[in-house]
């Protein structure tokens, strides 16, 4: 029954001490419920905030880490035609092309 006609019959006084005493335990019940609800409401509120908040961190983290590993790659490719004047150099030009991603493509 909910707590509104509950209460609706409550105040009629048209219970027995019998009634009255089941329908205050049943009001206690669902309050208590509503309580509990409640509480956990909050909790799922809060979890959303912190996921919400770490998602915003990592996002910025990815966002710092992509312009750094852009600016890497500009001054690799900068650092690459010094490199093959010497000659010497061939394992590293090797290493740097890997981490671009390949030797780029003649232009």
């Amino acid at each position: 029954m909910e707590i509104s006609k509950l209460l609706e019959i409550a105040k009629k006084g048209n219970l027995t001490d019998c009634g009255q005493r089941k329908c205050a335990d049943t009001i206690e019940a669902q309050q208590q419920e509503i309580n509990r609800l409640k509480e956990l409401l909050a909790d799922w509120k809060y979890n959303t905030k912190c996921d919400a908040d770490h998602i915003a961190a990592l996002t910025a983290d990815k966002d710092e880490q992509a312009g750094r590993l852009m600016k890497m790659d500009y001054l690799l490719r900068r650092t690459l035609p010094i490199l093959e004047v010497a000659n010497d150099q061939q394992g590293l030009i090797e290493l740097i092309n890997e981490l671009l991603g390949g030797k780029e493509d003649e232009k």
